[in-house]
């Protein structure tokens, strides 16, 4: 789907999408306001442009117009330009929280393999809490890039679309004969599943879990090891046995006190990001005071901490001349400079964890769809174009956030209407006589010229019987328009 921007802001049209389609052009005309809705209608169906408006709706408030007509797409962006608009193609831009977490998992990354390597050079050997804690947050960091934020099924925007385009639908089709919500009709187009493999089960798994899993549970044991060393543990525990909490306490804590309570701060910074909760806009029950800050604070509030802490941590390492944190470096004894230049770049990294989403809600691209063309496949031929426009705007709306245009929508409503049932949107548009007839205002050609609307024309009522119909014949098989690939968050 290429989409071009109008920067003209002159122009009465804000922008235009165009469909691949193998002959003419298939089109979407965004109007800047509904006062030139008008003007553009004329213009589109004049001589010049020659387009049928298949569809009109309004999207994000504004109207949109569905065309098809003979010249192609380059031909219609000459004329467009001739006219004087100022068409910019539109390339999908990633925001700072999209690449947030793997940011952030880079400076950790980048961090904890300084911390690591200055835990060799200290002089009273291996420092295992720097150790430990760098191993362990190599991992965690290694999975922040590599998942990202952790994912959740958006069921209740789900939920809320196949509300909308059954309200839409109903007045065309009787309402017992939509497909449900509850239903899934996704499940009816796979094919069986192979058995998914240990590995492909845990990868699945850690996807989902990322951030309890990484950012709190393995960051919680690193916490855990810098503040109380392990090969401190043993002396802790005989301690424990006899002489108590207290001496357990301070037998097995760091002997670099900053650093200590730099891994209490985080182990408590853990402890508030523990009860975050990732943000559900469509969710139906009211958040409250709790929910609010579950979902807003906490997260970022634990950020903050660990950001504060792990900045002691460096400060801790670049200034404490004790032999707890000298290191032998290229024959001298100096502040471990290497694992406070780690800490910090660790510690920006929390910083940037602010602008990251705890969790994301996963939306079943899928289901959506299939849901929305088992509707769609129950209209009248005559109510299938400005319906399937007006599902389409009902899609959108539901993305805000510019992952999914008004076209794409139509488009894979449009192709799945087709593979699934079988049902051509007639030939994307109508044939060119009909095209002629109706810009003269005349009626359609015999039948012996038009398109047929539908294929088979004889098609059954209920959807489960009609999906994945395959094509009759390579003709019709060499009319599809593969058809993208979504993935998409809420």
């Amino acid at each position: 789907m290429a989409i071009y921007k109008n920067t003209n802001a002159a122009s009465p049209l804000s922008g235009v999408e165009f469909s691949p389609v193998s002959d003419g052009n298939f089109s979407f005309f965004h109007v800047g306001t509904a006062d030139n809705k008008e003007s553009v209608k004329q213009w589109l169906i004049s001589p010049e442009l020659g387009q049928e408006i298949v569809a009109e709706t309004v999207v994000d408030g504004k109207p949109v117009f569905v065309t098809h007509g003979d010249k192609t797409k380059d031909e219609v962006m000459k004329l467009l330009e001739a006219r004087g608009e100022r068409l910019e193609l539109q390339k999908r831009k990633k925001t700072f929280s999209d690449i947030a977490w793997p940011v952030r998992g880079a400076l950790g990354f980048s961090g904890q393999t300084l911390q690591l390597g200055s835990s060799f050079l200290t002089k009273k050997g291996f420092a295992w809490d720097t150790g430990m804690f760098a191993s362990l947050n190599l991992v965690a960091n290694a999975m922040a890039m590599m998942f990202g934020a952790q994912r959740r099924p958006d069921d209740h925007k789900l939920r809320s679309i196949k509300t909308d385009i059954n309200e839409t639908l109903d007045d065309y089709v009787p309402a017992d004969a939509l497909p449900s919500i509850d239903e899934k009709r996704a499940p009816l187009r796979e094919e069986p599943a192979a058995p998914k493999s240990t590995w492909q089960k845990s990868k699945e798994w850690l996807r989902d879990n990322s951030v309890l899993v990484g950012e709190v549970g393995l960051r919680f044991a690193a916490g855990l090891a810098v503040a109380f060393p392990v090969n401190k543990l043993s002396k802790g525990w005989s301690a424990l046995k006899t002489q108590g909490l207290k001496k357990a306490y301070y037998t097995t804590r760091n002997d670099a006190i900053i650093t200590h309570y730099a891994g209490l701060g985080s182990l408590a910074g853990k402890a508030v990001a523990l009860f975050s909760e990732a943000e559900d806009p469509y969710d139906p029950k009211p958040d409250g005071l709790i929910g609010k800050i579950r979902k807003k604070i906490l997260f970022r509030l634990g950020g903050w901490m660990e950001a504060v802490a792990f900045s002691a941590q460096a400060y801790d390492n670049f200034t404490n001349k004790g032999d707890t944190k000298k290191i032998r470096f290229m024959g001298k004894d100096s502040p471990n400079y290497i694992a406070g230049t780690g800490s910090s770049l660790f510690a920006t990294g929390y910083v940037v964890r602010n602008w990251a989403k705890f969790g994301v809600k996963e939306m079943d691209i899928e289901e959506m769809f299939s849901h929305a063309v088992d509707g769609l496949a129950l209209l009248p031929p005559k109510e299938l174009s400005q319906r399937m426009a007006e599902v389409a705007a009902d899609i959108t709306d539901h993305f805000k956030n510019g992952r999914l245009s008004y076209g794409e929508a139509f488009g894979q409503l449009k192709d799945r209407l087709y593979r699934d049932h079988h049902i051509a949107l007639d030939n994307l548009g109508t044939e060119p006589q009909e095209r002629i007839a109706k810009m003269n205002g005349q009626a359609d050609p015999p039948p012996a010229q038009a398109a047929a609307k539908f294929t088979p024309a004889d098609r059954p009522r209920n959807p489960l019987e009609r999906v994945v119909i395959p094509a009759a014949s390579h003709a019709e098989k060499s009319v599809r328009v593969d058809e993208p690939q979504l993935s998409l968050g809420a």
